[in-house]
Order: C-alpha cells, then sequence, then structure tokens
C-alpha cells in the first residue's frame, strides 16, 4: 500500500500517471479550441433568434451609425461576429421569413404566384422549427405581427407559442419559458415588429426622429432581455442571432415604407451571432456577403445536425474561418418584378419582363454601369445573368 502513501519528494507510478493523463486533456482541450470546431456540451445547444422587422444595418452604431440609438446591441455586437454584408432575400416580411427559416429561395417565386397561402407554402418545405423538434428540442416563437403569425400558422408548429400587439407584454413570457426549460435543449425566436407600425408622419426629420426614439425602445427592451440571460447563467453557452427581415425607405418627404426596390436600403439588414463560448471564436467583422438563406445552416452546423436536405444557404462557419471553398460567393434577392444577384465586387438586377432594363453595379466603384445604346450585355452582365440563371433555373426566373 505504499504507493498511496509515498514519501515525500518520491513520485509513484500513480501519480506520474495522473499527471500524464491531466497534461493529455489540457492539450486536447486547446488542440479543440485552437482549431475553430466547436467544443460541445449540452449548455451549448440552446438557440435565440431576435429578428427586428424593418431594421436596417445602417441604423445601428456598430455599423457606423452616428446617433446612438442601440447601445444595447452595440454592446453585444462587441461580444460577437458582426457580419458587414448581409442582406436580405427579399424587401417583405413575409419573403425573408420564408428563405430565413427554410433556406430556400425557391419558395419566394410559389409565395409570388399565391400569396393567399403563405403558411402552406411554407409548410411544402421543413422548416428549421420542425427539424429541431425531430431532434428534441423544445420551441417557442414570440411575436407582435400579425404577418408573421399568419404565415407560421399562428405557431402550430411550435411547442409554445404567444403573439400579442405590446411588446412590454411579451418579455415577461419569454422569461417564464427560458425558465421553465432552461435545462434542456431549445430554440426560441422573438421577432419584434414596433419599427414597421406607421405612427410616423410626413416629415423627414421627425420621421428620423421618431425611428429612433422606437429603435432606443426596442434597444432597452433587449438589454433586458440579455441581462437576464446572464442572471440565470444562460448567456455564455447560447447560440445567439440578431437580425432584421429587411430594412426600410426613409426618403425624403415620405412616409417610412416597405420598398420593392432590391437596393441596399431595403435589403442591407444587421447580422450579429454571439457563438457559444466554448467554440473560441473571438469577436470580428466579416466583410464577405451573407444572407438570411445562412441562418439555418448555420444553426445546424453549431449544433452538429447532419443530413438536412435541399438547403441553399451556407454555413457562415466557413466564412468565419476562412475555409468556403467557393470560389466567388453570391446571394439572390427577387420581388414579383425583379431577381437580384450579388457577390463581393458586384450586384446584378434581373428585369424579369423587361430584360434589357436590367442593371448592373460595381461595388468597387460604387457606381451603375451602363449598357451601351443597343442593348448588348457586357461580358460582365453576361457572366453574372448566367450566375442567376444557373442558381435560381431559368424557368423560375421568367415565370
Amino acid at each position: 500500500m505504499s504507493f498511496l502513501y509515498p514519501k515525500q519528494g518520491k513520485p509513484t507510478l500513480l501519480i506520474v500517471l495522473v499527471a500524464l493523463v491531466s497534461l493529455t486533456l489540457i492539450i486536447l482541450d486547446f488542440r479543440k479550441k485552437d482549431s475553430g470546431k466547436p467544443n460541445l456540451h449540452n449548455n451549448a445547444s440552446k438557440v435565440i433568434l431576435i429578428t427586428i422587422d424593418g431594421l436596417r444595418a445602417g441604423d445601428l452604431s456598430c455599423y457606423g451609425y452616428e446617433t446612438n440609438a442601440s447601445s444595447g446591441i452595440d454592446t453585444f455586437a462587441k461580444e460577437s461576429l458582426i457580419f458587414e454584408n448581409a442582406f436580405s432575400q427579399s424587401p417583405r416580411t413575409v419573403l425573408s421569413y420564408i428563405s430565413m427559416l427554410t433556406s430556400d429561395y425557391r419558395l419566394n417565386f410559389d409565395y409570388l404566384k399565391r400569396p393567399e397561402n403563405s403558411s402552406a407554402i411554407l409548410n411544402t418545405k421543413e422548416s428549421l422549427i420542425n427539424i429541431l423538434k425531430k431532434h428534441k428540442f423544445m420551441t417557442a416563437g414570440f411575436s407582435n405581427s400579425p404577418s408573421v403569425s399568419h404565415l407560421l400558422s399562428y405557431g402550430k408548429d411550435f411547442n409554445f407559442w404567444y403573439k400579442s400587439k405590446q411588446m412590454s407584454l411579451i418579455l415577461p413570457k419569454v422569461h417564464r419559458w427560458v425558465l421553465e426549460n432552461q435545462d434542456k435543449d431549445f430554440f426560441l425566436l422573438l421577432q419584434l415588429n414596433e419599427l414597421e407600425k406607421k405612427d410616423y408622419k410626413n416629415n423627414t426629420d421627425t420621421m428620423h426622429y421618431s425611428y429612433d426614439q422606437k429603435l432606443k425602445y426596442i434597444d432597452g427592451y433587449l438589454n433586458r432581455f440579455f441581462d437576464f440571460l446572464k442572471a440565470v447563467n444562460l448567456w455564455d453557452n447560447t447560440l445567439l442571432i440578431v437580425t432584421s427581415a429587411h430594412g426600410r425607405e426613409l426618403s425624403q418627404g415620405a412616409v417610412i415604407k416597405v420598398s420593392d426596390r432590391l437596393d441596399d436600403t431595403s435589403l442591407h439588414v444587421p447580422l450579429i451571432i454571439k457563438m457559444p463560448k466554448s467554440f473560441g471564436f473571438l469577436p470580428r467583422r466579416i466583410k464577405k456577403v451573407a444572407g438570411l438563406v445562412d441562418i439555418v445552416p448555420t444553426i445546424l452546423s453549431v449544433l452538429e445536425i447532419a443530413g438536412v436536405n435541399q438547403i441553399d444557404g451556407s454555413d457562415l462557419i466557413g466564412l468565419i474561418n476562412n475555409i468556403d471553398n467557393k470560389s466567388e460567393r453570391a446571394i439572390f434577392a427577387s420581388t414579383n418584378r425583379a431577381t437580384m444577384v450579388r457577390t463581393e465586387d458586384y450586384k446584378f438586377i434581373l428585369n424579369k419582363k423587361f430584360p434589357q432594363r436590367s442593371k448592373l453595379f460595381d461595388l468597387k466603384l460604387n457606381r451603375r454601369v451602363k449598357v451601351n445604346k443597343k442593348g448588348i450585355f457586357n461580358a460582365k452582365i453576361e457572366e453574372m445573368k448566367a450566375l442567376l440563371e444557373n442558381h435560381l433555373k431559368e424557368d423560375l426566373i421568367y415565370n
């Protein structure tokens, strides 16, 4: 029994083995963190997706806005990955959520043909909610948007659904649900449309002031939610995403409105992702283009859920680690009149009814490229057009 009680200064076989095992575990843990791959544990299997409809990327200080109307979101962004060039797949709320929750561009075209059947169209493709439920996740949705509630069939696919026109009534419900399910794997959707409410006056200065005040209210609301997550020890190991379904148009002398145009005012949205702490990602800014269609594959990658077919988006972890194998990353957006393809350097908008009115923009020079008088597309336009057709399929584009 002397090996259990060694004399001082004389290491035994047991002590040496313990030291070797400990050293091995430390090295393995370091390699996991250094590789940039997930080091998952049970607490990481919690996902919260927060969407603020009508929020443009340029209206947040972390994206360069001079007015400080988003201190809570900006503080959150300091711990997160900020995608500087993230774009919605539609300037319309319902279309955007279809792509966001299914990672499917094509369903948008089905909706454009049959907008009255939005919930039925969403159900033709397995959504993120149903995928996670199959993997034993508890799911909850909280919304103050009638259109989103209708799209999601008023939450019939969620384990729990709550909607209210008053945002102040939602947060206590969210807190309660989180406390009841904090020991389980869960997915929580918090959808806010306070910026969409049409109580702005037809004056540019008043309009911007009202918008900023609403954003401050939402920001304070979210800051209280963030404090709650920290208080119940869920902050560090939750995948937390803040984004917007689309932007808004704040034009001179016009009421704030959703635009049907495929411009940056309507499509450029914030995408801020706080990874679970165990992943070891440092906060950083990513300049490569991304889309809301990428949210589903990224969530599934973090949760290590494989085998899901027909996903159009990409896992953003590849972008974060600079291992995306695509030579030129492109994202797409659509309305009933036009379809857009965007890369890091160019944006091409195809006019479905009048192709000769299609537009090419050189993003490096920040200007539109003019087509010659005969209407013959130059080589870059043809290249972008082919990229669009190859991805969305020609019969869908020209319907």
